[in-house]
């Protein structure tokens, strides 16, 4: 990174104590200096023309933000391992209202967590004066990429994967699962919910996945997960979502 800001004057290097994901990208919305702003993971890769592709979607569309799909990529002993949840038929780009582009998270029958992720999307600055993610959380991506989504006045998504995900084993949201797990799917399913429903925007659809990863969970820690708080807020949420069918 030193090497890069060294041979490249828009390359700024900002170094600071590990605080995780939210604390890192929090600090590059402070310290930014463009019109637009992009999120990516460490392990994650680009398509040459992605930023190309999310900037002449945004002005094309007159749109303060855009979006595209994403494919997996898996390293394995032969190679990689790419899966795409799109075909050639699939592509397209969609201008959306930012309430319908929300929604589509949990309804959308061509990969709906598209919508949910926090990379991938091109955002103009401005719309997110003042913003800031949740930090010391898990989940932060499912508490406030919404809230960013509802920022912006129109949403230009193309239907074409550029990014690509990586699958690994041993990354955090995918094989730990102790009671700060538990005690921030809880958090971010209410933020979520609390936020759906100021904006009026229908929670039929996101409770149910919720509900689901909420059991998937409380399976996965069924024989350590009683002594844990967030197990027994877990089996709460699921007694009170049995009440109110």
């Amino acid at each position: 990174c030193e090497e890069f800001a060294k041979q490249d004057s828009r390359v700024r290097l900002i170094v600071q104590r590990n605080g995780g994901a939210a604390a890192a990208r929090n600090t590059g919305i402070l310290n930014a200096k463009g019109e637009y702003l992009t999120f990516v993971d460490s392990d994650d890769c680009l398509d040459a023309d992605y930023l190309q592709v999310l900037y002449d979607a945004m002005v094309e569309n007159e749109a303060d933000m855009s979006m595209v799909n994403y494919r997996l990529f898996e390293p394995t002993e032969r190679g990689v391992k790419f899966v795409n949840y799109i075909t050639a038929d699939d592509v397209e780009t969609m201008v959306l209202d930012p309430r319908k582009a929300v929604s589509l998270e949990s309804g959308w029958h061509l990969n709906g967590s598209v919508f949910m992720m926090i990379w991938g999307k091109l955002f103009k600055k401005e719309c997110l004066e003042g913003f800031t993610f949740p930090e010391g959380m898990m989940y932060e991506d499912e508490a406030a990429t919404h809230r960013m989504i509802l920022r912006s006045h129109k949403v230009a998504f193309v239907n074409d994967p550029h990014y690509s995900y990586r699958l690994r084993s041993g990354s955090v949201s995918r094989d730990i699962i102790d009671d700060k797990n538990l005690q921030d799917l809880v958090r971010a399913y209410k933020m979520k919910i609390a936020d759906f429903t100021t904006a009026g925007i229908p929670t039929k659809n996101v409770r149910g996945r919720y509900l689901a990863a909420i059991k998937e969970k409380l399976e996965q820690t069924r024989d350590q997960g009683p002594q844990f708080p967030g197990y027994r807020e877990c089996q709460e949420v699921l007694r009170l979502a049995d009440l109110n069918q």
